[in-house]
């Protein structure tokens, strides 16, 4: 599990837009299937939806560290 808080420029975003920008080694595929899956959680939250963030907002995403890696082995 990584998170991150949500910036003034990624401020409207949708989530996986302002995942992709905090975690760009990670395939957009990915979000997609973690946002299906209820594994992307914003301020504690479970979502399936590709909601718009706002700034301060607090967004966890719960994938395998194995895809936060560039290079994995």
């Amino acid at each position: 599990m990584r998170k991150f808080t949500v910036t003034k420029s990624q401020d409207g975003l949708h989530v996986v837009k302002a995942a992709g920008q905090a975690f760009p080694e990670l395939k957009s595929s990915d979000l997609f299937h973690a946002l299906k899956r209820k594994d992307i959680r914003i301020d504690g939250k479970k979502t399936d939806k590709d909601i718009a963030v706002k700034a301060g907002s607090e967004v966890e995403v719960w994938l395998p560290d194995s895809l936060f890696e560039k290079n994995p082995q």
